[in-house]
């Protein structure tokens, strides 16, 4: 895979659709507040899918350099429950996710935002084996909504010190571009039929 510059993961070198793989939640939140500041800097909607609660992440976020409050207070930062947004009916229908985020997408262009920004928590899947294939299908297709125009920047997190092997073709095979080790990388195994 070709490393591209790191530590600082913004819009352009995610490519669109990344999975960040992080070694620890102190890891993951120093890049996020960076990654959310940019956006936010850029005008763009920043949506946040996170498995803490949000004065939790508001404090972390802010130990990084990044004031969140006036960007939640003026909502061009959500902050969403990670279970009630995948699970909503204790079950993960990606449908129901895609429909969610061209609302997102459209929403951000018809309030005249930059663009939009996303990162959602995929640690949940880990408790839902069922739900492993629909959720590589959503993967897949959200790469459909990040062409010309849309925009649209995502990140996957996925914590590396939870087992996913059995989820490891899948996470790759939809994702342009990989992120470990504070490093973007370019995906060779994106074009890979998924798992």
């Amino acid at each position: 895979m070709e490393t591209m510059p790191g530590r600082n993961i913004t819009a352009d070198t995610t490519k669109g659709h990344a999975a960040l793989f992080y070694e620890t939640p102190e890891e993951q939140l120093e890049i996020l507040a960076q990654f959310f500041k940019d956006g936010v800097e850029q005008n763009e909607l920043c949506i946040y899918v996170s498995s803490q609660p949000t004065e939790d992440i508001l404090e972390q976020f802010a130990t990084h350099g990044f004031d969140a409050r006036p960007a939640v207070s003026e909502t061009n930062l959500r902050i969403f429950e990670m279970d009630k947004t995948y699970m909503p009916n204790g079950q993960f229908v990606a449908n129901y996710m895609l429909h969610n985020l061209q609302d997102f997408i459209d929403d951000a262009k018809a309030a005249g935002y930059h663009g939009l920004r996303t990162a959602g928590e995929m640690i949940w899947i880990h408790d839902h084996p069922d739900a492993v294939n629909e959720a590589i299908s959503y993967e897949d297709h959200v790469n459909d909504m990040t062409g010309d125009g849309s925009n649209f920047v995502g990140l996957c997190l996925y914590p590396s010190y939870t087992s996913h092997s059995h989820l490891l073709p899948g996470i790759l095979s939809t994702h342009p571009t990989v992120i470990y080790g504070g490093n973007v990388h370019a995906n060779d195994y994106y074009s890979l039929p998924a798992a």
